[in-house]
């Protein structure tokens, strides 16, 4: 979701009475297009915008930015350098909010996998293993009120843990099968 912001996503996904929020949605996203690329992109939307989704006033504005973000990750996964942070509250918002969001994106990433087609992980290395463990643990991920420098440094370590979890399993993927991903662009 390079182009968009956390609040500008969770406030198009609310007005589309949308099945999930920004993070979870986010990490659906990069969980989809990791595991099948382009032929997961009907099923994530489908996914995001829930049965009857498409039914809502604010559904078309929110499809758009839905197809538009598809399309940036898309690129960002084939460059060079695939480096993405996942969509998260800003850091001025609450260390229980962002702590609950990554739970969330990482939630939302194992789904995406699912949705793509990969759900079996006895195949992977133990390196992978235990990132996909490991991400599965953080769904669960709890949040005491306020938060001093120790628990904000904390949550960057957490945060930095998933985005390089997620490049292992992009290579991962990648490695078995090496195709590349090469999503259809609009």
């Amino acid at each position: 979701m390079i182009e968009s912001t956390f609040i500008h996503l969770e406030d198009t996904l609310c007005e589309a009475s949308a099945a999930m929020g920004a993070a979870e949605c986010d990490g659906a996203l990069y969980g989809s297009l990791i595991s099948a690329g382009e032929a997961s992109r009907e099923s994530w939307l489908t996914e995001v915008l829930g049965d009857g989704g498409y039914q809502h006033a604010g559904t078309e504005r929110c499809w758009r930015l839905l197809e538009e973000s598809w399309q940036a990750a898309a690129e960002l996964i084939e460059s060079e350098s695939f480096s993405f942070v996942p969509l998260l509250p800003k850091d001025n918002e609450p260390l229980s909010a962002r702590t609950r969001a990554l739970g969330e994106w990482c939630g939302g990433f194992l789904f995406g996998l699912g949705i793509g087609g990969v759900d079996e992980f006895h195949h992977f290395s133990q390196e992978a293993q235990e990132v996909i463990g490991d991400l599965s643990e953080i769904t669960r991920i709890e949040s005491t009120p306020g938060g001093d420098e120790a628990a904000e440094a904390a949550f960057a370590e957490l945060t930095e843990y998933v985005r390089v979890g997620v490049q292992i399993l992009l290579e991962e993927i990648r490695s078995m099968h090496p195709a590349p991903l090469r999503p259809t662009l609009h």
